[in-house]
């Protein structure tokens, strides 16, 4: 936990205030757009409430094993990723280059749940450095580990 810490603190993604997470609120996204017919959009940000350039959006099918589709966010870290008819889910991550290495960290959904790819999303996603993640759809495990 010490080494992503110095790691995140680098990359300017996170400020050390505290180690509670009491006193370590997650940042509000503010997007107050409307979901699109036949289409998820959303923001990535990092723990200071910036946006994610590049991240990497995974929008998996939750009816069909291995049936996904791909998209990364612009400058400002927002994306909007056209779909096909059925339930979907979203997840996210983010390439951090640190001391010589490559991590990828997950992006926290704001909003779980599977919808309607015929009646669209918003789905943004944070970049959180602790605690459990949901096991919804298999996610399991916590943020920030190894």
């Amino acid at each position: 936990m010490k080494k992503l810490l110095v790691l995140l603190l680098a990359a300017g993604l996170f400020s050390y205030t505290s180690c509670t997470e009491k006193d370590d609120p997650q940042p509000q996204l503010n997007d107050t757009s409307q979901p699109q017919k036949g289409y998820v959009i959303g923001k990535a940000i990092d723990t200071k409430g910036k946006p994610l350039a590049n991240a990497a959006i995974v929008v998996n099918n939750s009816q069909f094993y291995n049936h996904n589709i791909l998209g990364t966010t612009d400058a400002n870290g927002t994306y909007k990723i056209a779909l096909t008819p059925g339930s979907w889910y979203v997840r996210g991550t983010v390439v951090i280059p640190f001391d010589s290495k490559t991590y990828i960290l997950d992006l926290q959904p704001e909003t779980e749940g599977a919808f309607a790819g015929t009646e669209g999303a918003i789905r943004n996603l944070h970049l959180k450095i602790s605690g459990a993640k949901t096991p919804e759809f298999g996610m399991g495990g916590y943020y920030g580990a190894a």
